[in-house]
């Protein structure tokens, strides 16, 4: 898994190198605006209070932006099948609570229960796998930066590459609108204001 870390106005541009973030080996085709949620780790600790702090504490220091995705097909049709399999994952962990509590409740019976954990948690463990295959989230977000984990190693050093080799980059962006502008842009297009 690599890393990249970039402006968070950059974050949701389309200043990104041609190649897939996923497999970064193949020309990426697919644009996919993707809303990605930072809590910062120690938000955790309100577990000890219960489900309500932490759900308080979750509101309060949520960060949210979205990021522009670039895949591939090959990749944007795996990436797309990532919420079924949560779902999947989340019925068949309840499948496995269910069949535990039946095989020391109900039959007490330790066979029945490997059998149990056999039968439902080598789905588990394959949907588990290709999520982490697939998922690109966020590691750290601030008020001025964003890093973004994404499957693919070489991604990072592709992007920085381009980054460096474009030139006036990052786009130019109107202080007081926020709008894109081109690099070559000496007024904001959509409010006027010099840049």
């Amino acid at each position: 898994m690599g890393k990249i870390t970039m402006n968070r106005t950059e974050a949701g541009s389309d200043y990104y190198p041609p190649e897939c973030m996923v497999c970064a080996e193949r020309q990426a085709t697919n644009r996919i605006h993707q809303n990605l949620i930072y809590y910062p780790p120690w938000v955790y600790i309100g577990l000890l209070g219960g489900i309500i702090p932490l759900a308080i504490l979750m509101y309060a220091l949520k960060k949210e932006e979205v990021v522009n995705l670039h895949l591939c097909d090959e990749c944007y049709g795996k990436y797309k099948t990532l919420t079924p399999m949560g779902c999947g994952v989340g019925f068949l962990c309840f499948l496995l609570f269910v069949g535990i509590i039946w095989a020391f409740a109900v039959e007490q019976n330790a066979v029945g229960l490997l059998g149990i954990l056999i039968l439902i948690g080598i789905p588990i463990y394959y949907l588990i796998a290709h999520h982490m295959k697939y998922s690109i989230s966020c590691t750290h977000m601030d008020d001025n930066s964003i890093t973004i984990k994404i499957p693919s190693n070489r991604y990072p050093e592709i992007f920085y590459q381009y980054r460096e080799a474009t030139p006036n980059y990052p786009p130019f962006y109107c202080p007081d609108c926020n709008h894109q502008n081109p690099a070559e842009s000496k007024f904001c297009s959509k409010c006027g204001s010099e840049i």
